[in-house]
């Protein structure tokens, strides 16, 4: 609730609007996290690939040293009023517990940190098989794309723009999220060492 008023305040309209769906990206290498797939896609729903459904507004958080020209190929395909670049921020947890769904269509990522707290936000995330993130992603709280393209993610974000009740996605995240947590990390962590002592003796 209080991520969803922030991101309001940030996004006047045309980008704020309570029926909207809102859309999280969020990283610091726009190229390699994917956003030139995520900007086609939402290229092809403007354009009504994808009647029906609600609309979207874009957030990109993050630095790049090329978010100027990003910016502007965003305006060139008509997204001015569907994205909106903020920059670096020190309150991403907040902007991502606000959004709809995490978008994580990258091309590499050992592990994305960012997926963790959208999950403990509540925040289903759509991701490539080939981000680090795709280990922890189950259906009833996201999607993991079979080929990361834009046609794969236009399936994935279409599938989940036509939820009507996001909530038990949102509650499936939380839950999956309390199972991430450090404690239990290090009882397997501890768990591996004592196996493999075990079968050194």
């Amino acid at each position: 609730e209080a991520g969803l008023t922030k991101l309001l305040r940030l996004l006047p309209p045309p980008w704020g609007a309570a029926e909207r769906r809102y859309l999280a990206f969020v990283g610091n290498d726009y190229h390699r996290k994917g956003l030139d797939l995520v900007l086609e896609v939402l290229t092809a729903f403007a354009r009504g690939g994808r009647k029906g459904l609600p609309e979207t507004s874009l957030i990109v958080a993050g630095g790049d040293s090329r978010a100027p020209l990003y910016e502007r190929n965003a305006a060139r395909l008509g997204l001015a009023s569907r994205v909106r670049f903020l920059g670096k921020r020190s309150d991403i947890p907040e902007l991502i517990a606000g959004s709809d769904v995490l978008l994580l269509p990258s091309y590499f990522d050992a592990y994305a940190n960012v997926s963790s707290e959208a999950l403990a936000s509540g925040t289903p995330v759509i991701a490539s098989a080939t981000s680090g993130a795709a280990e922890l992603i189950r259906p009833v709280h996201g999607w993991v794309l079979e080929r990361n393209d834009a046609e794969h993610l236009a399936r994935s974000l279409g599938e989940f723009l036509a939820v009507k009740d996001l909530e038990p996605m949102r509650e499936a995240a939380r839950k999956a999220a309390l199972e991430l947590s450090w404690d239990r990390h290090y009882r397997e962590i501890e768990a591996i060492y004592e196996e493999v002592a075990g079968g050194a003796k």
